[in-house]
């Protein structure tokens, strides 16, 4: 094998490994949006448990409340039923 063909082997094996860089590098960015978008899911349908959660301890604060209120009313009935 001449220098010439081992130099042309060379700029081929560069110009092959320039290719798969090329190509690594887009998958990695086409995992990194993916990621992204993914991250974003979460985080969006966190913000909703967060919200129906508030919701639902406002309506058991409600609950509370009101029953609470049946209790002394109910208490009171008693007291002048006696």
């Amino acid at each position: 094998m001449t220098v010439d063909e081992r130099l042309e082997a060379l700029a081929q094996s560069v110009e092959l490994l320039a290719a798969m860089q090329r190509d690594h590098e887009k998958q990695q960015d086409n995992r990194e949006k993916r990621q992204d978008n993914r991250m974003q899911q979460l985080e969006d349908l966190m913000g909703q448990i967060m919200e129906a959660t508030a919701r639902l301890v406002h309506t058991a604060e409600l609950h509370s409340e009101r029953m609470n209120g049946h209790e002394t009313t109910s208490g009171a009935a008693r007291r002048q039923v006696k």
